[in-house]
């Protein structure tokens, strides 16, 4: 009796342990699907982009190459969102379909403060046929969420890579010293050759491209990092229609005012961008804006007093730094601005001609 229920319990396990191994393979046979299904998709807007004479030897998409990169066609267009880093030669510049189909392209524009450049696909748009791909707002970016990225780095045919958004957007400083907002953190991490790549949430729409902007040299990195999408329109409609970007320059240094911020300092506001410091000869230093009369020390920070406080640019409300600095970008170099100032406990008016940044 003993050994017919060992032999009924070995039964049992083997039994249930054949059914989970069943039932994941199912599951992993239903994620390959979706994933073979979302590729076949979009596969079509994925393209390279070369102007450097590679050798056919290059066969890693993990090799760090100038000269060539991933792309993508920009809303349907003969216009392929790329990198700097696939920029070498402007008068060899070359983009490969998904088809195979290779086509001679123009250098439209580059933005070496974001990495992005825009090429023109020489011929018709009827040539190309690649699928419309939507965006995603930035407000919708959801820390953990899976995310997939499709790339052709070195025109060998399409790279897949599949993670999590690893951080909400936030500032990031740059290889340059320079600050770049609403940087997305994601666990892939690629090689320069990557940088242009859209990376989609499982509903299709690009959160952002891969940047090698922050591929600091000599560090292993656990992290990747995007251009939200947001970013990569702005950047990308502006070069179409211009050629170049260029940014509006204040000459200021700014913090947000948050409601903890303002309870401390004893303010009647909750919202706004403190100047904690003003460049000389700047704009702001000539149209007579004020930085901190003095500073005190909270925790392990700096809070400036007494600083003039942004609330509005051209009656457009200022709840924070970013918003600031997202306003003064939409305006452009050159143009006028009435800033809507909280000095000495009350709103005062200040014009502002707005320089292009050096």
């Amino acid at each position: 009796m003993q050994l017919f229920f060992v032999c009924l319990f070995s039964f049992l396990f083997l039994l249930t342990n054949n059914l989970n191994a069943s039932a994941d393979i199912s599951d992993n046979l239903k994620t390959d699907r979706q994933r073979f299904e979302f590729i076949a998709k979009y596969q079509k807007a994925i393209v390279n982009v070369t102007s450097a004479n590679l050798v056919e030897e290059i066969t890693s998409p993990v090799q760090n190459i100038k000269g060539t990169g991933a792309g993508f066609i920009y809303k349907g267009t003969n216009f392929v969102v790329t990198s700097t880093n696939a920029i070498n030669d402007i008068n060899s510049i070359e983009v490969s379909l998904n088809n195979n189909q290779k086509w001679p392209a123009r250098l439209v524009g580059m933005d070496y403060d974001t990495g992005i450049a825009v090429v023109e696909i020489l011929t018709q748009s009827k040539d190309i046929a690649a699928n419309i791909i939507d965006f995603m707002p930035v407000k919708e970016i959801k820390t953990g969420a899976t995310v997939y990225m499709i790339g052709n780095p070195i025109g060998k045919g399409l790279n897949f890579a599949t993670g999590n958004i690893v951080a909400q957007p936030r500032i990031m400083r740059n290889q340059k010293g320079d600050f770049l907002d609403d940087i997305i953190e994601i666990s892939l991490v690629y090689p320069a050759s990557w940088s242009g790549s859209p990376v989609f949430d499982l509903s299709g729409r690009v959160a952002g491209i891969y940047t090698n902007l922050f591929d600091w040299s000599g560090t292993y990195r656990y992290s990747g990092y995007l251009l939200t999408a947001e970013t990569v329109t702005f950047i990308a409609d502006t070069l179409i229609n211009k050629g170049i970007v260029k940014r509006p320059w204040l000459g200021v240094k700014l913090i947000s005012l948050t409601p903890y911020l303002a309870n401390i300092l004893s303010l009647p506001i909750n919202e706004g961008a403190i100047i904690t410091e003003i460049a000389k000869s700047a704009p702001a230093y000539n149209a007579g804006l004020r930085g901190p009369e003095r500073e005190m020390k909270l925790g392990n920070r700096v809070i400036p007093v007494s600083s003039d406080i942004i609330v509005a640019i051209d009656g457009e409300v200022v709840d924070s730094d970013k918003t600031a600095q997202k306003i003064l970008m939409k305006k452009g170099v050159g143009a006028e601005v009435t800033l809507s100032v909280f000095r000495d406990k009350q709103i005062s008016k200040i014009k502002v001609k707005l320089e292009e940044k050096k």
